[in-house]
């Protein structure tokens, strides 16, 4: 997941300093036709499998189950070695263990 480095609370919007992402997202290197560099098959499997690792996590392992809901390949961005960071967590759910909660929607 992308981490957060800092924050300032002090104006009327809420500043936020991430890590720096230098290879963009996942979509640049696989979905955009602009883009003259594609990651090899070995690396997108990296990536997928990581990404899926992250989710279970979020699903399964943390204190708080946390559902992104608004997995794809611009929201996994890519560090200097090209491992995958989960970001753009706007639409995420956190559902507190041992509660049930249904959500649909039309």
């Amino acid at each position: 997941m992308l981490k957060l480095r800092g924050c300032c609370t002090e104006t009327r919007v809420l500043l936020r300093v991430y890590e720096f992402i230098p290879n963009g997202s996942f979509y640049h290197h696989i979905d955009d036709s602009t883009e003259d560099f594609h990651v090899s098959w070995r690396t997108c499997l990296q990536i997928n499998t990581k990404s899926a690792g992250a989710l279970a996590y979020l699903h399964f392992l943390s204190s708080a189950r946390i559902y992104h809901r608004d997995v794809k390949s611009s929201n996994m961005l890519l560090d200097e070695k090209y491992r995958a960071k989960l970001s753009i967590f706007g639409t995420s759910r956190v559902i507190n263990i041992g509660k049930t909660q249904a959500t649909t929607s039309v």
